[in-house]
């Protein structure tokens, strides 16, 4: 991640452009949730947010386990706790 960082920080085109990435297990609602409530309280809400979260699972949805189903929804969690209130509503 670090050297996926550095190509996007070479790719500055102002001195106001700030990047930062961070590591979670979105399988972990508890661990998205602090995560991003700190992001945010540190750098306040992003102006883009770029992610990998979760996983496809092929098949059909009644054959679809628990687990592979939480991990299909981790990238919901990033988003929706990016766009939580009050962090996004004033």
């Amino acid at each position: 991640m670090e050297a996926a960082l550095n190509r996007i920080e070479a790719a500055r085109v102002s001195r106001g452009q700030e990047f930062y990435s961070l590591s979670m297990d979105v399988s972990d609602h508890t661990d998205v949730s602090t995560k991003i409530k700190r992001a945010v309280g540190e750098f306040g809400i992003p102006d883009i947010l770029i992610h990998c979260a979760g996983i496809a699972d092929a098949g059909y949805f009644e054959d679809t386990s628990y687990e592979a189903l939480t991990m299909s929804f981790g990238q919901i969690y990033m988003e929706r706790e990016t766009l939580q209130p009050p962090c996004c509503h004033t």
